[in-house]
């Protein structure tokens, strides 16, 4: 798994690319706490490169929304894979978590 990092605006976009597993899910956590304790409130996930997410790395998403919201932040996931989005369908983190198709349309709705 590989991180990349990118502000536009006040907006920090994390583009996770590779496998998001039992293995790799502690780096992520403590990547998205690190930025959220220094009062990175506005985190765009772009999932684009990610091949493969497990139940902790879900659980992990999940967590980083929790935070968030305690924080009056917000949180949105752009241009998953059909696969991807398939495994957050079937966990019913589409219902849960903001998902847009393109980055554009996500870092959009940070103004709304």
């Amino acid at each position: 798994m590989q991180i990349k990092e990118e502000k536009i605006g006040p907006v920090l976009v994390l583009s996770v690319s590779g496998r998001v597993e039992m293995l790799t899910s502690p780096q992520l956590k403590e990547n998205i706490v690190n930025h959220i304790n220094i009062g990175e409130h506005q985190l765009l996930f772009d999932l684009f490169e990610l091949d493969y997410i497990s139940s902790p790395g879900l659980g992990i998403l999940l967590y980083a929304a929790k935070l968030l919201q305690e924080k009056k932040g917000k949180m949105n996931l752009c241009a998953l894979k059909p696969h991807i989005f398939e495994v957050f369908k079937i966990c019913g983190f589409d219902k849960v978590l903001p998902i847009f198709q393109t980055r554009e349309e996500a870092l959009e709705a940070f103004d709304r």
